[in-house]
């Protein structure tokens, strides 16, 4: 082990010849600092799912109720929260993405967390986002499931919610349905109601919805 340095630019810096390195590895050789580039990736990734800035890959299960999945994982897991925890905290998970090492993501997570903060609530400068949503605390739920605010008024304005509230479970529904945003609009328009609208979100039916004639839903 030794340090390794972050560059402003996200590079990094090691005390070692990094191209000799690789041309050693084009001849069979390993070094782990060959993988750092790739381990930062990753934990700069995490630090993006971390501040909510990247849509994260969560989605409810297709045929069990109460099941949620994670994109390029096999875990299956009990509640949206507990799917969205484990994007931003696995760095096993994450180092996947890139092909980096798992122990060095960790590593440079815990620094980057350490420079940049864990952004465990809301910014203050999002609290008027909270009209849309019934709870008290329901836009700190929404961001414990890893729902930016931005993406609360984007769903808000998709279902053309108004003046009304929506619980922060419904907003879990829509964000993680796995329905492209331009189809839940179409359901939403076709259907001028919140309520049908989220069922039929909810019962996976959104094709049979816009390609009945009869604009409720069975």
């Amino acid at each position: 082990m030794h340090p390794v340095t972050i560059e402003p630019d996200w590079t990094i810096t090691t005390p070692h010849d990094t191209a000799a390195e690789r041309v050693a590895a084009a001849f069979g050789s390993w070094n782990s600092c060959m993988q750092l580039d790739k381990s930062l990736a990753a934990a700069l990734r995490g630090m993006e799912f971390t501040m909510r800035t990247a849509k994260y890959p969560v989605r409810r299960h297709p045929a069990q109720s109460g099941r949620w999945l994670v994109d390029r994982s096999s875990v299956m897991f009990g509640s949206a929260l507990a799917a969205a925890m484990y994007v931003r905290s696995s760095a096993e998970w994450l180092a996947g993405l890139t092909g980096g090492l798992h122990w060095q993501t960790r590593d440079l997570q815990t620094r980057l967390i350490a420079e940049f903060g864990v952004h465990a609530a809301v910014p203050e400068r999002y609290d008027d986002m909270r009209e849309h949503v019934t709870e008290p605390d329901g836009l700190n739920l929404l961001w414990d499931n890893g729902i930016h605010p931005k993406r609360v008024r984007r769903i808000a304005r998709r279902i053309e919610l108004g003046s009304e509230r929506l619980a922060a479970r419904d907003f879990v529904l829509l964000a993680y349905s796995g329905i492209p945003g331009r189809d839940i609009s179409r359901v939403a328009r076709k259907s001028g109601d919140l309520a049908t609208t989220l069922t039929v979100i909810r019962d996976q039916a959104v094709h049979r919805y816009l390609n009945s004639a009869d604009p409720e839903h069975h």
